[in-house]
């Protein structure tokens, strides 16, 4: 599994999001590229670090993205 964080692509809040959660992390990881462009393209609407937190969360929670 290739490691999505490092990419320049994946804003700041969205991978401190991700790394402190493995499942949700996981999901994003997998997911191809155009669906994981719209998760990060729906990142900019997020206004707080628990706001992030949330939304990732959802991942992990059965919320499909794609």
């Amino acid at each position: 599994m290739e490691n999505y964080l490092n990419h320049p692509e994946v804003p700041i809040g969205l991978g401190m999001a991700l790394a402190k959660n493995p499942s949700a992390m996981n999901y994003f990881s997998n997911l191809d590229a155009d669906s994981q462009r719209r998760i990060i393209d729906q990142t900019h609407s997020v206004r707080s670090k628990e706001e992030m937190d949330s939304f990732v969360s959802s991942f992990s929670s059965g919320n499909s993205f794609r």
